[in-house]
């Protein structure tokens, strides 16, 4: 049982040095890998950066000619309420043009009558 052990002891012990050896290798043969990455991560986050403040700069810009929006604002509403009004005038129409429809039918059905008569 104590051979068994001391075996077991061993290989454990083997295996330990085999994997921190082929962890050694592995990262050795990786780090030229992670480190070109690295580098494409960084470029790409300077450029980011780069990006963002030009973008920040083209907003504070735009704030500062127009500092609330509020002339485009009150445009988007002036036209929302136009609209509105259009709309409920169209809707007048409608219904005055239905009620002409209406009445012009009922002129012709006398009118028919009172051709059918004389005829």
């Amino acid at each position: 049982m104590k051979d068994i052990d001391a075996l077991q002891s061993r290989i454990i012990s083997a295996m330990d040095r085999i994997s921190k050896g082929l962890d050694k290798i592995g990262s050795e043969a990786n780090n030229t890998a992670v480190e070109e990455e690295l580098d494409a991560q960084k470029a790409s986050n300077i450029k980011l950066s780069q990006e963002l403040t030009a973008l920040r700069k083209a907003l504070k810009k735009s704030e500062d000619a127009n500092p609330t929006g509020s002339e485009d604002q009150q445009k988007v509403l002036d036209l929302e309420t136009e609209v509105k009004e259009l709309r409920q005038a169209n809707q007048k129409l409608k219904d005055l043009q239905s009620a002409d429809r209406a009445e012009l039918d009922a002129i012709l059905a006398e009118l028919k009558t009172v051709v059918k008569e004389k005829i």
